[in-house]
């Protein structure tokens, strides 16, 4: 598209030169008309340029309106979802986690050959390390304003914010499983 207008307004302009020349000299209704046709389609083009070109500043405005309109503030429900995922993230799991590793070197200690244990350990590396990840996931989402400039605006924020918590809330009910089952093998917490 882009050489075909070149190649039109090459000809436009060698039209124009070598008939503004020749039209002195040579009076031909056909080469006049043309001329004529090419004149309007040179105007009809330069109305297009003109419509596109104040579209696009109608646009440009009416972006620079909304813009306004969204801030950082603009989705509060963002901050308790975010709030009960760094509470979980960098408190309420790690104790969790600690409560576990006590009762498993209890449980070492107790009972040394237990074949069980090697296999909960793993269990709870697995979650330690997914748990590593959250925690860089939302230290990411706690530089403010970092995410919505990322992702695209205040929705992608509470719905980056949703993910974290339905993983964290993922990783929690697998921790707590874990734990049952360590206490159900710790010597300590049984009743004889």
């Amino acid at each position: 598209m882009r050489h075909i207008k070149n190649i039109v307004t090459l000809i436009v302009i060698s039209l124009t030169t070598f008939c503004g020349n020749a039209q002195l000299e040579v009076r031909d209704n056909v080469l006049n008309g043309q001329k004529a046709a090419l004149a309007v389609l040179i105007a009809g083009l330069d109305v297009e340029k003109k419509l596109i070109g104040d579209s696009y500043i109608a646009l440009a405005r009416e972006e620079e309106k909304w813009r306004d309109k969204l801030n950082e503030i603009a989705a509060p429900e963002v901050g308790s979802v975010y709030g009960q995922v760094a509470y979980n993230v960098y408190i309420a799991i790690p104790s969790i986690v600690t409560r576990i590793e006590n009762k498993i070197t209890a449980i070492k200690i107790l009972r040394p050959f237990y074949w069980q244990i090697k296999q909960l350990e793993g269990e709870l590396a697995r979650e330690k390390l997914y748990m590593d990840r959250i925690r860089d996931d939302t230290a990411l989402g706690s530089v403010p304003g970092l995410v919505p400039r990322l992702t695209g605006g205040q929705g992608y924020s509470y719905t980056f914010t949703l993910q974290l918590f339905l993983r964290m809330k993922r990783i929690k009910s697998k921790l707590l499983k874990l734990e049952y089952k360590v206490s159900n093998l710790s010597v300590l917490t049984r009743v004889f």
